[in-house]
């Protein structure tokens, strides 16, 4: 029997990401500190988001959630 955690199925794995980490199942757009532990760990190579990019994506993420 195969264990997975209860919230695998309703991850999207489309979703926006802050970085492209491969292992990423649900980003929570953590802080860079909190990110930079795993990233340095694995050598990832990611184009990091700008502050004007992260906030055009988090007005484009919340103005698309508002219309549901």
């Amino acid at each position: 029997m195969k264990i997975r955690p209860v919230w695998a199925g309703w991850v999207v794995t489309e979703a926006p990401k802050k970085h492209p980490c491969p292992d990423c199942l649900c980003c929570q757009w953590c802080s860079d500190s909190r990110c930079g532990m795993c990233l340095r760990q694995r050598g990832c190579t990611r184009k990091k988001l700008s502050l004007q990019e992260q906030i055009a994506l988090y007005e484009k993420i919340n103005k698309s959630e508002s219309r549901e």
